[in-house]
């Protein structure tokens, strides 16, 4: 390739050079001539010949062709027309949240830039004060940033990344609350005319399910007589999937007490056997949002009874488990089907009372106690 030099020019009181480049309009390459300012007419840049050095410069990565046409697309053209579409094997909660972060938090800032001209001098100072927003908001357009670049480098379009490394400060996470025995014994006693609602929480305290582990599961992979339920499937809004990954597929343990309100929701239904578990009118998997607004906080405001969400029973699962097998979360581990016992002890397993690690040897016992005590406090 003709190497080029430019053509330097000055004007207001600065100094420019004119240039062609290959870019991509639209997805195909045109010849077009540019134009770059270089500097101002000071001190460090007086003479034609300083200027015409400072162009040189420039002009490398064009000369040596590291600069390729692609990358003068819009950031905005390549999440469009390669990164979403390279998303397809992805979860469709994951590209949605992927698409989300995208709309509400990078498009704005970043989509017009070409690809090769943002740079970590644009990102950081961005990022550091969309973080005064939310630190999770921070992280998840950091995330977001990187993944993008990381495919643009792997297509050999560009071959840096302003998203990667560590461009925030650290940032303590708030501690995630772990739903404890006498919490979501009061929670199931104020719901105890409520078969669906209790069904539900039964799964995601006792079983350790996710909360679209909770919306998949189905009759026909619940054999009450051997206490086990196969976890297949999850559902997110409409949408049914495998589950979250292939280690979380596999038989749960049901012990008295869920089997109780998984056999009282079955005669609440007419005794289906077969379709989702928790069901709407339709025959479809229920929305444990609609569920949560219209029953469960409801009657727990009721009985001044906090409600921590449904992650939070599956955290409280791995901690009340652990306490019990005294084991340090391997017990939690089988029952969470994690990968690995750092992401349980890590995410899933929280600190509880020592009375609690003590008297948690019998999990389904010690609940009963919990639960008999919590049903007197709502019928008074």
């Amino acid at each position: 390739m003709r190497q080029q030099k430019g053509f330097v020019f000055k004007t207001s009181g600065a100094w420019y050079v004119k240039y062609r480049e290959n870019v991509s309009v639209k997805g195909k390459v045109e010849r077009k001539l540019k134009t770059h300012r270089l500097a101002d007419v000071n001190d460090y840049c007086r003479t034609q010949s300083q200027a015409e050095r400072l162009a040189t410069e420039f002009l490398r990565p064009f000369n040596e062709g590291k600069v390729t046409a692609h990358s003068s697309m819009s950031l905005s053209d390549f999440v469009e027309r390669h990164w979403f579409p390279s998303l397809q094997s992805l979860r469709d909660a994951t590209v949605y949240g992927y698409r989300q972060t995208w709309h509400d938090y990078m498009e704005k800032p970043f989509g017009k830039l070409p690809l090769r001209d943002i740079k970590r001098t644009d990102t950081v100072p961005y990022l550091r004060k969309l973080q005064q927003t939310g630190a999770r908001v921070a992280r998840s357009a950091k995330a977001v940033g990187s993944a993008i670049y990381s495919y643009a480098n792997l297509l050999e379009i560009v071959e840096h990344n302003p998203f990667a490394g560590r461009l925030l400060p650290k940032h303590e996470r708030t501690p995630q609350h772990a739903t404890t025995l006498n919490e979501v014994a009061a929670q199931l006693a104020a719901l105890k005319d409520k078969p669906q609602a209790r069904a539900a929480i039964g799964l995601g305290y006792f079983a350790g399910l996710r909360p679209a582990e909770i919306r998949g599961v189905k009759w026909e992979d619940y054999d009450a007589r051997m206490g086990l339920l196969m976890i297949r499937c999850s559902v997110w809004r409409t949408i049914e999937n495998g589950t979250k990954t292939q280690d979380a597929e596999g038989l749960v343990p049901i012990k008295a007490t869920l089997a109780q309100y998984l056999e009282d929701l079955r005669q609440h239904d007419q005794c289906p056997t077969e379709g989702f578990i928790l069901r709407n009118e339709n025959g479809g998997s229920m929305s444990l949002e609609n569920m949560v607004r219209r029953t469960i906080l409801p009657r727990l405001t009721a009985f001044n009874i906090p409600w921590y969400g449904f992650n939070s029973l599956r955290r409280g699962a791995g901690t009340i488990l652990t306490a019990a097998a005294g084991d340090r979360g391997l017990a939690s581990k089988g029952l969470l089907r994690h990968k690995t016992l750092t992401t349980t002890t890590a995410h899933y397993v929280k600190d509880v009372p020592e009375e609690t690690s003590l008297a948690a040897s019998k999990v389904d016992e010690l609940f009963h106690n919990c639960y008999i005590k919590s049903l007197a406090s709502t019928t008074k």
